[in-house]
């Protein structure tokens, strides 16, 4: 159990480092986007929608990454956090297809989808590891 919560600890203290940093893009986006003027002639609606969506998909990518270090402290909140970091899977592998299908950039995508899969798995395994004792 202790390697399972210390490998957790990392990657929720990575997955927090990198939302933080691509919360604050997103917003940086928005600002470039109001003041260029380009909402106001309507073309940057497919824009506006991306980096909302990016915004919101990086504050659950925070709530993961700080439910983790809570589940790492206490082990008896596995149980919310595995849930949590299924539903956080869930809209890491819809942003996965999205970005495929725009022909962005995969590799950002897959690392993230890849981390909040370990912290789901190292959830699960923590909750049963503690419905075992």
């Amino acid at each position: 159990m202790i390697k399972t919560t210390t490998i957790l600890r990392l990657v929720s203290v990575l997955l927090i480092i990198y939302s933080i940093l691509n919360i604050l893009l997103g917003g940086l986006m928005l600002v470039e986007l109001s003041l260029s003027g380009l909402l106001q002639q309507g073309g940057a609606m497919a824009l506006l929608a991306l980096s909302g969506f990016s915004i919101i998909s990086n504050v659950l990518n925070l709530l993961v990454g700080v439910f983790g270090m809570m589940c790492a402290i206490k082990p008896g909140k596995a149980h919310t956090f595995f849930h949590l970091s299924i539903v956080a899977l869930i809209l890491s592998v819809l942003n996965l297809i999205l970005t495929a299908l725009q022909g962005g950039a995969m590799f950002q995508s897959v690392i993230i989808t890849f981390a909040i899969a370990g912290c789901a798995f190292l959830a699960y395994s923590i909750k049963v590891q503690g419905l075992e004792r």
